[in-house]
């Protein structure tokens, strides 16, 4: 199971693609990408 912070990392992460303001990806909705945002393996 994930850490409670590596959660809220990847929640936020999946806000911003939402939101159309990714900061560390390409912003495309698709789990490579919420990986790349949220620095995640």
């Amino acid at each position: 199971m994930s850490p409670p912070n590596e959660r809220n990392t990847i929640r936020s992460a999946m806000q911003r693609l939402l939101a159309g303001t990714p900061l560390r990806s390409d912003g495309a909705l698709t789990v490579v990408s919420l990986a790349a945002e949220a620095d995640v393996k």
